[in-house]
């Protein structure tokens, strides 16, 4: 939650784009709420998280700390949220 607060005041007070880095799981998910509060006032946030590893993504076993549905929750939050599998994707 501190690093996207954080990208959020930078961004508002350069008047561009903050960025923060977290974990998957519990560190996306405890972005997001600061993540609504640079959404409802327009400021602008590149959130970039982690993610389990590939063959385990999806299968709801809770593999290390993955969230169920971990992009929707950022949908949720956030003006756009992907999952980027590779190069090609970033």
């Amino acid at each position: 939650a501190t690093a996207v607060s954080a990208a959020d005041a930078y961004g508002r007070a350069r008047g561009g784009i903050g960025c923060a880095l977290t974990s998957t799981g519990t560190g996306a998910g405890n972005a997001a709420g600061s993540l609504i509060e640079a959404l409802s006032s327009g400021a602008s946030v590149l959130h970039v998280t982690g993610q389990i590893d590939s063959e385990h993504l999806g299968r709801g076993r809770g593999f290390i700390h993955e969230t169920k549905d971990q992009l929707g929750m950022l949908r949720a939050v956030s003006v756009h949220a992907a999952t980027v599998t590779g190069t090609a994707d970033a």
